[in-house]
Order: C-alpha cells, then structure tokens, then sequence
C-alpha cells in the first residue's frame, strides 16, 4: 500500500501519516510498498496522533446551564486523551512485537558433520 493509498483510507493528513511512518521507524517513501503490517502498526499511531488533536482542540470545554437544561464539555478532553493513551499502548506493543522478530530470525549456523 502506498501512502498515498493510506492516507486516503484513515481519512487523514499524509503529514499525520508520514509522522507516523517515522515514529514507528519505516522509511517514508511515496513509491514504497508498505506491507500490511507496516500498514497497520502506522495506522496505530495516526490514530493516536489525530486523538491528541481532537483532546487539544476539546480543551477549551465549557459548562452551561439554563435552568433545567445544562451542557458539560468539561470531560470531553479528558475522555479524548484517554482513548488516545489507549491506542499508544497498542502502538507500543505492535512495536515491542516488532522489536522481537527482528531479534530473533530463523538463520542458524550448523556445526560441520
């Protein structure tokens, strides 16, 4: 999948993609073929990079009330980076899993009969 092709299906920035690409240490390449895994340890981090820009854009949350009715966006933020810490976690362990079939390949030297 090219990032142009990622870009269009998380619906998002390719500057938000190709942040992505770099955190979790893919080469940005626009001709590049990333493969799904790549594809979808990206798409952890775009979401929980556009999740830290909804709870930036929410922290100006307000509270009103008008007699009976009220309106609280107070927690919105709250909620948002939450979610968000949610989604890093899972990047992060998409990563240590990453990090742990780099370490261990399948090539073995054998001794000499």
């Amino acid at each position: 999948m090219l990032i142009n092709e990622i870009v269009e299906k998380l619906n998002t920035s390719q500057e938000i993609v190709e942040e992505s690409l770099e955190a979790s240490g893919f080469p940005v390449d626009p001709s590049r073929n990333y493969s799904s895994r790549e594809v979808h340890v990206t798409t952890l981090y775009v979401r929980y990079l556009t999740l830290m820009i909804e709870a930036n854009e929410a922290s100006h949350g307000f509270k009103y009330t008008d007699g009976e009715e009220g309106v609280d966006k107070t927690l919105v933020s709250d909620n948002l980076r939450r979610t968000a810490q949610m989604w890093y976690n899972r990047w992060l362990s998409a990563m240590e899993e990453k990090q742990r079939q780099q370490e261990h390949s399948a090539f073995h030297i054998r001794k000499r009969a």
